[in-house]
């Protein structure tokens, strides 16, 4: 048993090439994409007696379904009034966490709902708060990659050889390959009904990282 593990390691110790004897380069590059999607986060109080079907039906116009449910927590608290009474203790209070997505043509028009159901609270619901960003979906950053990923590839080569024949040797395989993008999603985000001016693109940032060994 011993000769065979020595066996099955021997071939892996002659190709190691210690980290030294390696050449790595990057080459970026910034992409501009539309942004295609809208996101949502939504936190909604409510009482205790309200139910996830009854709220549903609530923020029902606004978009929002059950598979935007993220979160839920329960609190209670005691309130104290302005004056000389002296409130018991408030009703339980359910917190709920939703997460919508919607296209971004339709990012004005979410706001306002929300900012509507926010200013005119059904009968049950104690508070509405939310914040939004426009991003690119990972579609959209998919059809943007493809082809400058060859290109990167290409350039980051191109650089290693460079780097190979200053140093007095040649380039050998590709030992390892990585990439990385930053950021997806655009700087533009709103708190209630705060809507700034919405960017016509946004930026990301393609790197490509490749390191080679020695032939």
């Amino acid at each position: 048993m011993r000769h065979c593990i020595f066996a099955l390691l021997f071939p892996l110790a002659m190709f190691a090439q210690p980290a030294d004897q390696a050449v790595t380069a990057s080459a970026s590059r910034t992409i501009t994409i539309a942004p295609d999607e809208a996101v949502y986060q939504i936190a909604v109080s409510a009482g205790f007696g309200t139910s996830l079907e009854v709220l549903l039906n609530m923020l029902r116009p606004v978009g929002v379904r059950e598979e935007h449910l993220v979160g839920l927590s329960a609190s209670s608290s005691s309130i104290i009034a302005v004056g000389p009474e002296l409130l018991g203790p408030r009703e339980p209070v359910i917190n709920w966490q939703f997460l919508l997505t919607t296209p971004a043509a339709a990012f004005r028009e979410t706001v306002d709902r929300l900012e509507a159901f926010r200013s005119r609270r059904p009968e049950g619901v104690l508070s509405l708060d939310f914040s939004a960003s426009l991003a690119a979906s990972g579609r959209s950053v998919e059809q943007a990659r493809q082809p400058v990923l060859a290109e990167l590839i290409a350039e980051a080569r191109r650089k290693a050889e460079a780097l190979a024949r200053a140093s007095g040797f040649s380039l050998g395989p590709i030992l390892l390959i990585s990439e990385g993008l930053s950021p997806t999603a655009s700087p533009l985000g709103i708190v209630g009904g705060l809507v700034p001016g919405e960017p016509s693109s946004i930026r990301v940032t393609l790197t490509v990282n490749l390191r080679f060994g020695r032939s």
